[in-house]
């Protein structure tokens, strides 16, 4: 994945609004701080694609297998001679299949959580970082 570029340049916004003199406001480090949110920001997306393609390809793989399985059961079906044997091998197919289909979703459930609480994980880092930060610039400096 190509990295991400902020919309603006942060060098530049930084030297024009150190132009602006407000007393107390290091135009720097408040620059500084928003650049890291953005980053940030672009690491917690680059977590979660990445998160959602694996999700993504094991649903493939789920279907491909499924597809395979039920090819596999249909063939056997129509070998069988016997009306009630026949009966009973369909319902433990779809017994079996329903079992399986049940432990994909709790799987694809698990992943797909996975994927979202990494991606908030580097946000909330971010942001509790971001307040220390913005807590020390108004502090007086001595």
């Amino acid at each position: 994945m190509a990295e991400q570029k902020p919309p603006f340049d942060f060098a530049d916004l930084s030297r024009r609004l150190g132009e602006i003199k407000i007393p107390a406001i290091d135009w720097q480090e408040l620059v500084a701080t928003q650049q890291k949110n953005w980053e940030a920001l672009s690491q917690a997306n680059k977590v979660w694609l990445e998160g959602t393609q694996q999700v993504v390809r094991r649903e493939i793989e789920i279907l491909q297998n499924a597809l395979a399985e039920a090819a596999a059961a249909s063939s056997d079906l129509m070998k069988e001679g016997d009306a009630r044997a026949a009966a009973e091998k369909r319902l433990e197919h779809a017994k079996t299949s329903f079992e399986k289909a049940m432990a994909n979703i709790r799987e694809l459930f698990d992943a797909a959580t996975r994927a979202n609480q990494d991606a908030l994980d580097v946000i909330q880092k971010r942001a509790l970082e971001g307040f220390d930060e913005i807590k020390s610039m108004i502090k007086p400096k001595r």
